[in-house]
């Protein structure tokens, strides 16, 4: 396979790298994805991909073989990259993306091939990493692969794969942006699984949840159910490629500014606006019918499971690191009192 013409290698920073890592072994049982923050750098006739840092998106379809965001992700991405620039001064934009291959090989499949060559029709020079994980060999030992590509069109709907090859720097110019990543991971997944189990609630029962106005009134409903506010930022013109794997939505200009307006905190969703007798267990399940309720206990069981696993497989891990890195600065600090 023949390399791009305008794109000649990767490089990417260590504390990029390990946030990667980081985030696709934060599930087994499903895709993740992000978008890559950086530069590119003229080299010669080419150029060179630099990944200095990563933008963490909230998934709006989760599966073992598909991952989906809903295109305000993108734009948010992009919103980041340029605070970055303005606080650092190092020109920074959202140069590729990247999604991980649970219990798969590394190498892209016909859909991720598709979607890549979609994003260089807005910039030829924009890359595509994938983390294999999970992947057992014949000895049964457990293999980590990443790596980089593009795409090219090909005869007929195929698309052809371009593999970039890719070294790891250990410079880290951004890492007070990029370490508090790690403590982003999962605080993020926390609100993708408290969104799913809210959305698991069945309708009818949903639907005759007081709104936020008439639980001041004590009198008037709402037409919109709790859930749609819970959830306004998912995407509903997401067109979903029935093969599945990795898709990135299409959005009209007015969707994109209503999804966008009013966010506080990034592009995440937010449930402070929900009075707390909505999301009480009780006051649920007095408006649900027998088969509903056994069907509530069953994913609140799931997600206290998943809440468990989370703490296990994400949180532990990540403060255990945070004291070794303390740890570390501080005998640095012993050895260099000057510094």
């Amino acid at each position: 396979m023949s390399r791009s013409s305008s794109l000649s290698r990767v490089l990417v920073q260590s504390n990029v790298l390990h946030i990667l890592l980081a985030h696709a072994l934060s599930t087994e049982k499903e895709e993740i994805m992000g978008m890559l923050m950086g530069d590119w750098i003229k080299e010669g006739a080419t150029e060179i991909a630099r990944v200095d840092g990563v933008s963490l998106l909230t998934r709006s379809e989760k599966r073992k073989d598909r991952v989906e965001i809903g295109p305000e992700q993108l734009t948010m991405a992009a919103i980041e990259a340029e605070e970055i620039t303005k606080a650092t001064g190092k020109t920074t934009r959202v140069i590729g993306w990247y999604h991980s291959h649970p219990h798969i090989t590394v190498f892209p499949s016909h859909v991720d091939l598709r979607t890549q060559l979609s994003q260089q029709l807005m910039d030829e020079r924009f890359i595509g990493m994938i983390v294999s994980c999970f992947n057992t060999d014949s000895e049964l030992s457990n293999k980590i692969q990443v790596t980089c590509f593009q795409s090219r069109p090909s005869d007929g709907a195929a698309c052809q794969h371009i593999k970039l090859p890719f070294s790891v720097l250990n410079e880290n110019p951004l890492e007070s942006l990029t370490l508090p990543k790690l403590l982003e991971i999962p605080e993020r997944i926390f609100d993708e699984q408290r969104q799913s189990f809210y959305k698991s609630i069945p309708m009818t029962a949903a639907s005759s949840l007081p709104t936020k106005s008439s639980a001041k009134s004590g009198r008037e409903n709402s037409k919109s159910p709790f859930l749609a506010r819970a959830f306004s930022f998912s995407s509903t013109s997401s067109q979903k490629d029935r093969e599945g794997d990795t898709i990135m939505s299409p959005i009209s200009d007015g969707e994109l500014e209503e999804q966008i307006i009013g966010k506080s905190r990034s592009d995440r969703g937010s449930m402070d606006d929900i009075p707390s007798e909505e999301l009480s267990t009780k006051y649920i399940q007095k408006t649900m019918s027998i088969p509903d309720r056994m069907t509530f206990i069953r994913n609140s069981g799931v997600y206290v499971q998943s809440l468990s696993s989370l703490v296990d497989n994400l949180v532990g891990p990540t403060l255990q690191m945070l004291v070794d890195r303390e740890q570390y600065n501080q005998s640095l600090v012993k050895m260099h009192p000057w510094a």
